[in-house]
């Protein structure tokens, strides 16, 4: 086998101790074995006597080394390379330079590979070899090419080993060469100004980078500290004549940044100078589909929350209120948006709160509770499910995480500020487009219900219409779902591949909705200024209890509807006009009503103060105009008046006159 790696234990002869001699002849036709040594990266022929070198061998003088090595060692790292693939590779536009060397080389080798056993056997091979190179087009050097040819057949005419090691250049141990300044010449002070880069000096930069190195802070701030604190640099001169002084070679800021990136890979140097955030956005490879990770419907869900563009108009005078922010829970297999819940202003835990409502009940109840009508197919997801993702923005507090533990255990809490961590759900929030210049925001002619309505008709075209053809492998079992999260649920959900846990609407009503006190007047159940009618809770008696106070539960973000728990019962109550009017009046949340019922207050107060103003305003103009003061009444001893004979006659005369 020629390439054969063979060595000599204890010397053989002409063969040397220690040294690597790779077999490439041995032909019966000839009186000598051709071997190949190497001396650095130069390949030397030497020949020895058949009969001698078999000798060798029974006598086991020359052995067979045990790691037959592919490659030199100086190319070690290209081992495994398809070097044809590779050549006819055209998208490694940095390689060019490469291959058309390699491409050179390979040809004149070929030149001569066919015409080297006879060439071998010759009582001077190398001078042969120099004619071949001289006879080239163009030319080539005779050493070089020489090379070239017992190198490739050392190693089994392996064309990788004709691969220039252009990789292997500047990484030489500057070390041999200290007192050397390296680098480009500094044009402002002079050629060999500055000083080469020592071990001390790099231990300084690594330790100063790690003690100044913080997210947010660039490399050139790093450095200035190293110089200042760990160099002891210091600073002389004013304006354009500030120079710096020390007393030992400090590293300019190219040989400070070539330290640190040889020491730190990219993907730490990010992580501490760019946080995690950006460098699992901008760097991170990716690590594949969340979907992989599950088989089931409700195995993950991934909860967050997104800001509602437009900003609503409020109930009153037409103000701005803060932006409605919406919470959305979305399942890692299928897509479909399980729930829908809303706040203002940020992330606060009602939203949470409404939205895991929101996944518990019936999705045709919930759109019914903002006076939205559908199908059961159209939104069909229910229940909730074993653990959660949840996003830990501002409404993911202690408190609520703790109260949902006590319910879904919450297996994982994405990082703030980390899209990736659940893109999952991400992708499903409602994309807008960044504008530049003076900072603006969005104002809506709609109210915050309204919003909220606009908001869940997205989420019903989102689930029909969005392409999930990513989420469907090319098998025969999915081969007629239809690519959508609600064609998706559909498929898994007819399988009872589904691990959603279902919720009585009470426990959901109880579990979920804010808590509240509802007032007991005159035969009606209010809520600060609305007031609300079930016939059912009027037949079990709730008005003859004498109660002026009942618990209860609300949507903040519609209350449309209340609930009433009397006696161990819900009881589910609609909200009643006072007047014949808009039935959309009735859609309002409980912060408009809280803003109403404020101002009703405020009425009321200034109505008391009317009223006593009033009072003295009227006895006045009384005195003004009759002369006395006003006084309806004059109390008696006995319990009947009396008439006198003058009362008689006036009031004959009073009856007369009207008689007239």
């Amino acid at each position: 086998m020629n390439g054969l790696q063979l060595y000599s234990p204890e010397g053989y002869g002409t063969l040397k101790k220690g040294v690597v001699y790779h077999k490439i002849d041995n032909r019966a036709q000839s009186s000598h074995v051709s071997l190949v040594f190497f001396i650095g990266k130069n390949a030397y022929l030497k020949q020895i006597n058949r009969s001698n070198f078999e000798d060798g061998i029974q006598a086991h003088k020359i052995i067979k080394c045990e790691n037959q090595l592919i490659l030199p060692k100086h190319l070690s790292a290209f081992e495994g390379l398809d070097i044809y693939s590779w050549l006819e590779d055209e998208s490694t536009h940095e390689s060019l330079k490469t291959k058309e060397h390699l491409k050179q080389r390979i040809e004149f080798v070929l030149s001569v590979k066919t015409q080297l056993p006879d060439i071998l056997s010759q009582n001077d091979p190398e001078k042969l070899l120099n004619k071949h190179a001289r006879l080239l087009n163009p030319p080539q050097n005779e050493k070089r090419f020489r090379n070239w040819t017992l190198t490739f057949a050392a190693y089994g005419n392996n064309p990788a080993v004709l691969l220039p090691d252009f990789h292997n250049c500047g990484k030489w141990d500057r070390n041999v060469h200290a007192k050397v300044k390296q680098g480009a010449p500094s044009i402002s002070s002079g050629k060999h100004y500055g000083s080469r880069m020592t071990s001390e000096m790099s231990a300084k930069c690594i330790e100063g980078f790690e003690r100044f190195a913080k997210n947010g802070k660039s490399l050139v701030e790093i450095h200035a500290d190293v110089i200042h604190h760990e160099f002891k640099c210091k600073t002389v001169g004013k304006g354009q004549n500030l120079e710096i002084l020390s007393d030992a070679p400090f590293p300019t800021f190219n040989q400070f940044k070539y330290v640190i990136d040889k020491v730190y890979s990219v993907e730490v140097r990010q992580r501490i100078l760019y946080g995690e955030a950006r460098y699992r956005n901008s760097k991170a490879p990716s690590k594949g589909m969340y979907s992989q990770e599950v088989s089931n419907l409700g195995e993950k869900i991934y909860l967050d929350a997104y800001e509602i563009e437009a900003k609503p108009r409020g109930l009153l005078d037409s103000s701005v209120l803060p932006g409605l922010v919406g919470v959305s829970a979305v399942d890692a297999l299928s897509g479909m948006i399980l729930g829908l819940g809303f706040s203002f202003g940020s992330e606060r835990h009602e939203g949470y709160r409404a939205l895991l409502f929101s996944m518990a009940i019936d999705k045709q109840k919930f759109c019914a509770l903002f006076g939205i009508q559908i199908e059961k197919h159209e939104w069909p997801s229910e229940g909730l499910p074993p653990h959660l993702l949840l996003d830990r923005g501002p409404g993911a507090a202690k408190s609520i995480i703790d109260d949902f533990e006590k319910l879904i255990p919450i297996r994982q809490l994405a990082p703030s500020y980390s899209g990736q961590s659940k893109a999952t759900v991400e992708t499903t929030h409602p994309k807008f487009m960044k504008l530049e210049g003076q900072p603006t925001y969005k104002t809506t002619s709609l109210t915050a219900v309204q919003l909220a309505k606009a908001e869940i008709l997205r989420v019903l075209e989102h689930i029909k219409t969005t392409s999930a053809v990513e989420r469907l492998d090319p098998s025969a079992d999915l081969i007629n779902v239809f690519p959508t999260p609600l064609g998706i649920w559909g498929h898994y959900d007819e399988r009872f591949r589904n691990d959603c846990e279902r919720m009585s609407f009470d426990r959901a009503v109880r579990t979920f909705l804010s808590k509240t006190k509802f007032q007991i007047h005159n035969g009606r159940v209010k809520l600060l200024e609305r007031i609300f009618y079930s016939s059912a809770i009027h037949d079990d008696g709730l008005f003859n209890s004498h109660a002026t106070y009942v618990e209860g539960y609300v949507l903040d973000m519609c209350v449309r509807y209340v609930w009433i728990d009397w006696n161990g019962k819900l009881y589910e109550l609609e909200a009643q006009l006072k007047i014949r009017g808009d039935v959309e009046d009735l859609y309002i949340t409980l912060s408009d009503l809280n803003e109403y019922n404020q101002v009703v207050l405020a009425k009321k107060s200034a109505l008391n103060d009317l009223k006593l103003a009033s009072k003295i305003e009227y006895r006045e103009r009384f005195k003004q105009h009759v002369g006395v003061e006003w006084h309806l009444a004059i109390k008696r001893v006995s319990g009947r008046s009396k008439t006198s004979r003058r009362s008689k006659q006036e009031t004959q005369e009073v009856f007369s006159v009207r008689n007239f």
